[in-house]
């Protein structure tokens, strides 16, 4: 849905949201210049975990503790983004 917002979105489209959000307690979406985008509430976008997990070094347990500095937030938060992309990844990688 490239440069749409929330009241573009129509119903179904909102259900859709609540309905992940419902399934990844913590993951939000807000308007972007591209479209609506899924991102951790008070956080950064999920996207924006994705890329820097797949730039760093480490992997594993070592790479969820190096996104959780480098973001200010808690490793369980970058778990909630993995997880989001992991159901949903074209529409996570979305800027």
């Amino acid at each position: 849905m490239t440069g749409a917002s929330v009241a573009g979105l129509g119903s179904n489209g909102l259900i859709d949201e609540g309905l992940r959000m419902g399934d990844h307690p913590g993951v939000i979406f807000k308007d972007g210049p591209s479209g609506r985008r899924a991102a951790l509430a008070y956080g950064p976008d999920v996207w924006e975990v994705i890329k820097l997990l797949r730039e760093i070094d480490e992997r594993g347990p070592a790479a969820i503790d190096a996104a959780a500095e480098v973001f200010a937030v808690d490793t369980s938060r970058i778990s909630t983004a993995i997880s989001y992309y992991g159901i949903t990844p074209a529409r996570s990688t979305r800027r």
